[in-house]
């Protein structure tokens, strides 16, 4: 090449950031080298252009060379970058919960956030009461927003009834559930009657006592459920002999009253005097016919009982007699 020309120099325009794949104008400009031609320096870009001006679209972060060339066959290359960016968040997908329940959203793109609920955090704990679209706008190099709903599947409301709520001993009550599509019963304290038909909507329990019957009633989409309970009173049943011989011969020895759903239990047997021969407070004791470990003598004696129940829970007396045999 002539000796006099300049050594071949060039400039490209500066590495820049877009957002959403738009246009970016690219340019190189050349200067000294041999320039004796018309047109002396030639272009060619990575993208195949051979201008010095083009125009790219990148849909991600690329590096763009350009080489030029003048007549004398001297050559530089240079490089611009683009660094490409998304303009939108990318947060959680759609979800379905049941009501009460919490779910966390999450934005898995940015560096600062805010959420519709005023929440600056990348992830937000909800419990929505009714299905509930959330905003969130991300910011980073690029700012974007995007949404999620929380659908909310409402509880299943449950009505449970009995055919009877107070019982006498050995009575039969049938308890309905309703507004459920799948039903789970439970007992305390267990009764075995309820035994087989813990997934029917309706059961047919004999209680021996005062029970709680408890039914979980689900829906068949998600599986939400809520929770019934229903009490079923038992009337006490006892049963107080009139007689008793305790002679050691093996039968009828003892006087003892006998009984089921009873809460609190006193027993007093006095004689015709009105001493007092016998006290206690629990049913499974009996009386041996003694008092202070001597044979008390035959006769008529007097008791007082006195009982508290889960539906009465006052004490209630009950007066007799008894007749002692030796």
């Amino acid at each position: 090449r002539d000796s006099d020309n300049d050594y071949l120099n060039i400039v490209t325009s500066p590495d820049t950031t877009i957002c959403d794949s738009i246009d970016v104008g690219l340019w190189v400009n050349a200067s000294g080298g041999y320039t004796g031609a018309g047109n002396p320096y030639h272009y060619q870009w990575s993208t195949g252009d051979t201008t010095a001006n083009i125009v790219v679209t990148p849909q991600i972060t690329t590096t763009f060379y350009v080489t030029v060339t003048e007549d004398c066959g001297q050559s530089l290359i240079d490089s611009v970058t683009v660094f490409a960016f998304s303009g939108t968040a990318d947060v959680s997908p759609d979800t379905f919960i049941c009501a009460g329940e919490t779910v966390i959203l999450e934005v898995s793109t940015g560096d600062s956030f805010l959420w519709s609920t005023g929440d600056t955090s990348q992830s937000i704990s909800v419990s929505p009461l009714h299905t509930t679209t959330y905003y969130v706008t991300a910011t980073g190099a690029c700012s974007g927003y995007d949404t999620v709903t929380v659908y909310v599947q409402p509880l299943p409301v449950i009505q449970i009834m009995a055919s009877q709520e107070i019982l006498i001993g050995g009575e039969t009550t049938v308890i309905t559930a309703s507004g459920a599509d799948i039903y789970l019963w439970s007992s305390n304290p267990n009764d075995i009657t309820l035994i087989g038909q813990e997934n029917n909507n309706s059961i047919t329990v004999t209680p021996q006592q005062t029970t709680t019957y408890t039914v979980v009633g689900s829906d068949s989409i998600l599986g939400c459920s809520t929770t019934k309970s229903i009490d079923i009173y038992v009337d006490p049943t006892f049963y107080i002999p009139n007689s008793f011989s305790p002679n050691g011969d093996g039968i009828n020895d003892y006087f003892q009253v006998f009984g089921s759903g009873i809460l609190d239990y006193e027993i007093f047997i006095f004689d015709r005097w009105g001493e007092l021969v016998y006290y206690s407070k629990d049913m499974n004791e009996h009386w041996d016919g003694k008092k202070d470990n001597s044979v008390v003598p035959e006769g008529v004696y007097l008791y007082k009982i006195l009982i508290s129940t889960p539906i009465n829970k006052d004490k209630f007396p009950y007066y007799g007699k008894i007749i002692l045999i030796r």
